[in-house]
């Protein structure tokens, strides 16, 4: 009889493992389109089913059900992917600038030709009311073009600046979801069970990947699964705790690409350090902050033109040379830009104080009777050069700095797509894959149920042999 439990028992275990196996496959064919999902695998154990000597044969049982995981290929893609949404982050913040550089339509060249092209007819006939019509309205265009492209730009810094605070939030909810995943694998383990369950690692490494994605921070995993996020050298997930992130703000309580780290506690907040955005910080809050940075650069260097232009249409200090216009009035300049403005922001301020062709300059000196003076239109188009050189030096300027972040974005992007292939071969799904494992389990559960049905009739044979008897 012993004989005959052995059978049943190996043909009982061939049962459970077909039927874990079926169970595997069914569960990877139906997240093979669900993201961060690991394919499972079925470990299974060769057993003895008895400890009688002189009865050869085993038996198989499953040990364990597996993700399919390669801790250093994640972190690998956890670290590249950071800078990949950085780049991307850039990428995308300095599209509107860059097609405004790129458009004719847009851009300063065309404007200021006209303008020194203007200030040129002038220079001819300065008595000309049509050219100093002309020279109005296109000293107007150009300081309207100028303020339009700083205020553009200003507004893209804004938006990354009000951004920045959205990624904080968000980060807050996945940092919070992700102590509780660690909760509950930390749970499952004081039940005495070796591992986890693979839905709750899937889940703990999209979220990981996902706060690693917004402000670049680093993960780590414990020998007990749990995940631990570090952003500056600052925890933002330790265990079961979760710690909160916020963009701190300027005594003007305008944002800034500073993030702490707190804790609300009852008797108040506990902030536990700062980082500073930039070229140390990755993920999209890093890629914002760099935005911003490059952003403002833009705008100190966009004051330079701002301020060549109005050189160039001023009076030279040296000589104390005074400009009248054509009703008499002090025409010292002919565009205007606010002082008060913090570096960086002239050319927000940019004005045309030529209302119409009576403010162009018409004297160069205090004599009214004095014909119209065409040294002031060749003052101007003199100047002609260096405006265009500083407008030259600025789109160079831009159009490296929007070419370098792309030339990141499309680098990292290379490295993302190799590192999620080595990926997908160890943890994605095949489904030609799976449907011969589905077919080989089907084959296990039929011979399993034959050596069990075998086994019932040669009992039925041995009982019905003793009952006559």
């Amino acid at each position: 009889m012993s004989g005959l439990t052995t059978v049943n028992i190996i043909g009982l275990a061939g049962l459970r493992t077909a039927q874990s196996g079926m169970t595997a496959t069914a569960n990877n064919v139906s997240g093979a389109a669900v993201e961060g999902f690991h394919r499972r695998e079925v470990h299974p154990m060769i057993v003895s089913p008895t400890s009688e000597p002189l009865l050869q044969g085993g038996s198989v049982m499953v040990d364990s059900v597996v993700r399919s995981f390669s801790a250093l290929v994640q972190q690998q893609y956890l670290s590249n992917n950071s800078k990949l949404k950085q780049a991307e982050k850039m990428a995308s913040s300095s599209a509107i600038v860059d097609k405004m550089v790129l458009d004719e339509a847009d851009g300063l060249t065309k404007v200021l030709n006209g303008f020194f092209t203007a200030a040129s007819d002038l220079s001819a006939d300065p008595a000309s009311a049509t050219a100093r019509t002309a020279l109005a309205t296109s000293s107007r265009e150009t300081a309207d073009r100028i303020r339009n492209l700083a205020e553009t730009i200003d507004e893209t810094r804004k938006q990354a600046y009000l951004e920045m605070e959205r990624i904080a939030g968000v980060a807050n909810e996945k940092s919070a979801a992700l102590a509780r995943v660690n909760q509950l694998i930390q749970s499952s383990q004081a039940f005495g069970k070796p591992l986890p369950a693979p839905d709750l690692l899937d889940e703990r490494d999209r979220i990981a990947a996902e706060i690693a994605g917004l402000v670049g921070a680093d993960v780590r995993i414990s020998e007990k699964g749990e995940a631990h996020v570090r952003f500056g050298g600052l925890s933002i997930v330790e265990g079961t705790q979760a710690f909160q992130v916020r963009v701190m703000r300027d005594s003007a309580g305008l944002p800034t690409g500073t993030l702490s780290v707190y804790q609300s506690q009852l008797k108040g907040t506990t902030v536990f350090g700062s980082v500073k955005g930039g070229d140390g910080a990755l993920g999209e809050f890093g890629g914002l902050t760099r935005y911003v940075e490059g952003a403002s650069g833009w705008l100190k260097r966009l004051d330079k033109v701002a301020i060549d232009l109005i050189s160039a249409t001023s009076p030279d200090p040296e000589t104390s040379d005074s400009w009248l216009d054509r009703v008499g009035e002090s025409a010292d300049a002919m565009f205007y830009v606010d002082e008060s403005q913090i570096p960086g922001e002239k050319a927000l301020s940019l004005r045309s104080l030529m209302e119409s062709g009576l403010n162009v300059p018409w004297e160069s000196s205090a004599d009214e009777s004095a014909p119209p003076h065409e040294s002031i239109g060749i003052k101007i188009v003199g100047q002609r050069t260096t405006t265009l050189q500083s407008w030259s030096d600025w789109v160079t300027s831009v159009s490296s700095d929007i070419s370098d972040w792309r030339a990141e974005e499309a680098s990292f992007g290379a490295v993302d797509t190799a590192l999620n292939e080595k990926r997908q071969q160890i943890a994605g799904v095949d489904l030609d894959e799976e449907a011969t494992n589905l077919l080989r389990f089907q084959q296990l559960y039929q011979a399993s149920s034959s050596v069990m049905q075998a086994s019932m009739k040669m009992f039925d044979v041995l009982i019905g042999a003793t009952s006559s008897r």
